[in-house]
């Protein structure tokens, strides 16, 4: 099984918790994971925190499948079927959840409001840039909203049928550059310095 898809990894480890191992494909390959029945949950711990953090939008989404956003997109905030809580999703394909990664700047078309049972609640700006939030708390929502007036939201609390833009990605790090650009910019920047 691939992680980057809408399978429900954790899930296939409880059922397969009961023959004491499994195989999991990671996309690199086959890896088999041995554990006594006492040990399941720190099994499940680790994978939650390390495996899935690198390819889920958030922690409610993983039976969703996914995939990460892109400049100039439009996105729009939905209501996923399979798991109930809200996130964002390309307009044409409302079944795949768009990831943002933290840094996102986006624009949505109107003000931004938070759904609630009967009325909206307006959030009295437009612009925001993502992060996550409560990292130490991993059975709650992370992915959230920093507005521009300092609002901070969280993503499901948003009312579902928002258009927004995605206006800008995070820069990735020079160290995640391919060598030859990383050392291409240690040498502009050395001959800057002298």
């Amino acid at each position: 099984m691939d992680l980057r898809g809408s399978v429900d990894l954790l899930g296939l480890l409880r059922r397969s918790s009961r023959s004491g191992a499994t195989n999991v494909n990671l996309g690199s390959g086959f890896f088999l994971l041995a554990w006594q029945p006492n040990q399941s949950a720190k099994v499940h711990r680790w994978l939650e925190h390390h495996l899935w953090s690198a390819y889920m939008c958030d922690y409610s989404l993983h039976a969703v499948a996914n995939r990460p956003a892109e400049v100039a997109e439009t996105l729009v905030t939905t209501k996923f079927r399979c798991s109930g809580t809200r996130g964002f999703a390309s307009p044409t394909d409302s079944d795949v959840a768009v990831c943002l990664r933290p840094g996102t700047e986006i624009a949505f078309e109107k003000e931004a409001q938070t759904g609630g049972l009967i009325f909206r609640k307006n959030i009295g700006d437009r612009l925001a840039r993502f992060r996550q939030i409560n990292l130490d708390k991993p059975a709650q929502h992370h992915d959230a909203l920093e507005f521009s007036n300092g609002a901070i939201v969280l993503v499901t609390n948003l009312a579902s049928g928002q258009r927004a833009k995605v206006l800008q990605l995070p820069a990735k790090p020079m160290r995640d550059a391919p060598p030859s650009l990383a050392r291409a910019a240690a040498e502009r920047a050395q001959a800057g310095l002298r």
